[in-house]
């Protein structure tokens, strides 16, 4: 009933989209995390390896998934690795956040006669993971240097926490201050800081850019200037005659204006329809406009299709590379950011076709 279409060509197109933006000699690196956004990241991976030039993910699983396909594509991994002694025999890059994990790393490889490529990550105001102060960066750089070359740090990275300009300007600062530093001892360290953000960082932050890019909402197009790369569709299963006054959905949320039909429609805020789309997005029927009303129901949600003729069992649109049912349209009537908007959708009873 709910049925998925993954755009892979758009997907290659936004791409080659952000490398004009950001020339060719920076990197690109695809974000592929949380499953792909529950899209599947074998077939994501599988889809866009070729088109750039490293893989980044959150979870250890997702890594050796994508390992599994391909030995050659770098593969880093953020965050803490819970079990660094595989992550290194299967050549998986991983992240340094602090001096605890950067001796652990240096007692596996010693024990196990393991090399390591690693991406040291510094905190420049997020506080999240990453190191703070250039006396703990001295702390692995020296410990490094004392593991008999078994570790090279090919890779550093922030993550910026405003696209703000004023902040922007105060992450560069602190992110460079470090990056002197790790050049010092390794002159060809892969830099790398520019997310995909909400306004294309791409874009809007070229000093930012250094050696690499990462990219995870430009993949979907869910960033601005990029082409939506998913389309959502349904069906309208049921019709509904409402009086004007009357009430519509959970607690009466919503009063009829009119007389007028309600569709019942499959998909809720338990798979495709977050419960933020009640009363202020509208979906399209016969590329008509259709108003959804009252509450987002877990596996249903209502529209107006008053003007629309023989409307029962008709489809319903609600994401499509279209403008007007793009991802930033979407988010703009629903106030929702498109990180949290792509981050809420869940296929579990949706038909995924990969075309």
């Amino acid at each position: 009933m709910i049925k998925v279409l993954v755009h892979f060509d758009i997907m290659r197109q936004n791409i080659a989209l952000l490398r004009k933006k950001i020339g060719s000699n920076v990197r690109v690196c695809a974000v592929i995390k949380n499953n792909a956004n529950r899209l599947g990241d074998i077939k994501v991976f599988e889809a866009l390896k070729d088109y750039v030039d490293y893989v980044s993910c959150e979870h250890i699983s997702e890594a050796f998934r994508m390992r599994s396909i391909c030995n050659k594509k770098p593969i880093l991994l953020f965050g803490s690795c819970p079990n660094i002694k595989t992550c290194l025999e299967q050549n998986i890059e991983i992240s340094i956040n602090n001096v605890f994990e950067a001796d652990e790393l240096i007692k596996v490889c010693k024990e196990h006669d393991l090399k390591a490529n690693v991406h040291i990550k510094i905190d420049t105001g997020f506080y999240r993971f990453g190191i703070q102060s250039e006396s703990e960066l001295e702390a692995i750089l020296h410990g490094f240097s004392n593991s008999n070359k078994n570790i090279s740090v090919v890779g550093a990275y922030t993550h910026p926490y405003s696209e703000n300009r004023q902040d922007l300007d105060k992450i560069k600062q602190k992110f460079e201050l470090f990056i002197r530093r790790i050049k010092q001892v390794y002159p060809n360290v892969i830099v790398h800081a520019v997310t995909s953000g909400t306004n294309d960082m791409a874009k809007t932050a070229p000093e930012l850019h250094y050696d690499m890019v990462r990219v995870g909402r430009v993949l979907y197009g869910a960033t601005l200037g990029y082409k939506t790369a998913i389309s959502i569709s349904s069906k309208i299963m049921d019709l509904q005659r409402v009086e004007k006054g009357q009430t519509i959905g959970y607690g009466g949320g919503e009063i009829a204006n009119n007389d007028m039909v309600l569709g019942t429609v499959v998909g809720g805020y338990g798979d495709v329809v977050p419960f933020q789309f009640g009363k202020v997005v509208s979906v399209l029927v016969d590329s008509k406009p259709c108003k959804i009303m009252g509450d987002i129901n877990t596996g249903s949600f209502m529209i107006d299709v008053s003007h629309i003729k023989d409307a029962l069992y008709k489809e319903v649109t609600i994401l499509s590379p279209d403008t007007e049912q793009a991802w930033m349209n979407l988010a703009k009537q629903s106030g929702m950011p498109t990180t949290l908007l792509i981050a809420t959708l869940n296929f579990h009873r949706a038909e995924i076709i990969y075309i």
